[in-house]
């Protein structure tokens, strides 16, 4: 198993008309959205206006809501309002999407893969007593966490002292073989955890 933390203050954060995205984690790390040659990207997004979504052709999107009043998400003909960090919303890359704020501003959070990957993205509630990872382990799978609201701490093998990840950062597992556990730090949390595998 490879473990990688990534500081909050190494992300690159990008601005664009409707607000900022910040680029948690990219595979591989010489991929850029301007050309569309990343395997996944993981990112957070605060939004401040209204407005339509770059579309991604390659791609399949993962988006959830982290902080605020929520959004309605139009995808072509389709509609869905997402007002609860436990909605989790999949859709293509290619659809002409576009979002509407509920009552100004939010944060969400985005997983894209291309076709030949599947992945998963979703928050649960951290306490400060150690916990399994909370979702499946696949083989050759990627585990991302992001601690968007608290510290973490991770403990990777039974016996060895946990891994910090600070406020902000991301921690980047490749290929585990058993579940980590995981706690806040300081006082109960929420967090984002995401699985990639390949197809």
């Amino acid at each position: 198993m490879e473990a990688k933390i990534i500081p909050a203050a190494s992300m690159p954060v990008s601005k664009w008309t409707g607000g900022e995205t910040r680029q948690l984690a990219i595979s591989p790390p010489s991929g850029t959205v301007a050309a569309q040659d990343f395997q996944w990207r993981f990112s957070s997004a605060t939004v401040l206006q209204d407005g339509a979504f770059t579309q991604f052709p390659k791609y399949q999107r993962l988006l959830a809501l982290r902080q605020g009043a929520g959004f309605t998400l139009q995808v072509d003909a389709h509609q869905q309002q997402v007002s609860s960090p436990l909605q989790m919303l999949r859709f293509a890359g290619s659809a002409q999407s576009s979002a509407t704020l509920i009552a100004g501003a939010i944060v969400d959070i985005n997983l894209m893969v291309d076709a030949s990957m599947q992945a998963n993205l979703w928050s649960a509630p951290c306490t400060t007593e150690f916990q399994p990872w909370p979702g499946p382990i696949l083989p050759g799978a990627i585990l991302l966490i992001y601690a968007d609201q608290a510290p973490l701490q991770i403990c990777l093998e039974p016996g060895a002292p946990p891994l910090l990840l600070a406020l902000g950062d991301v921690l980047q597992l490749q290929s585990p073989q058993q579940p980590c556990l995981v706690r806040a730090a300081n006082a109960p949390c929420t967090a984002v955890f995401a699985w990639l595998a390949p197809l």
